[in-house]
């Protein structure tokens, strides 16, 4: 599962790149979610209420992916539900923390039943508008390496707020 260690500058020139070779996403979302030291990333589009997710996702995701959307886990998911709107007035940048309670990771049948049997309990999003609907860079971290947290060097509710390691 490890994967290639590179500058994030390098990796998001990579999603230039994306334009003439489409196939390289999945690899690209890997490599962006690694400098966050998540499982995997992927694309999530709003449309109204719901969130939609899908492929191309980082290959340590599809599997999991494959079972949330078929398992109905995504109309479970209240991650989005909560974060869409607050991406809405300008909350870009959100954390596990930002849309979920300890007593909801103790308590959820969402966390229990799938989030942790797949080891990718913390989640995060950089989400962008894109014509009518929000669209979210969304990264899933193993227990392993705990949640993700704020870059240190940027305010928590500025909208060039970036994911940390931490």
């Amino acid at each position: 599962m490890a994967g290639k260690k590179t500058e994030k500058g390098e990796e998001l020139d990579r999603f230039y790149d994306l334009v003439l070779a489409p196939q390289h996403w999945p690899r690209v979302l890997h490599d962006i979610a690694r400098s966050v030291n998540a499982v995997g990333a992927l694309i999530a589009t709003e449309r109204g209420s719901m969130t939609f997710v899908g492929h191309p996702v980082s290959p340590d995701l599809s599997e999991p992916i494959d079972d949330f959307v078929a398992g109905g886990w995504h109309l479970k998911d209240f991650r989005g539900r909560r974060a869409w709107p607050a991406a809405g007035v300008g909350r870009y940048v959100q954390i596990e923390h930002d849309v979920s309670s300890e007593e909801e990771w103790r308590k959820s049948a969402y966390y229990n039943e799938w989030a942790r049997p797949w080891d990718i309990p913390w989640w995060g999003t950089a989400s962008f508008p894109l014509k009518n609907h929000n669209c979210g860079l969304v990264f899933l971290r193993g227990s392993s390496f705990g949640p993700l947290t704020y870059d240190k060097r940027c305010a928590r509710s500025s909208a060039s707020a970036r994911i940390g390691a931490g």
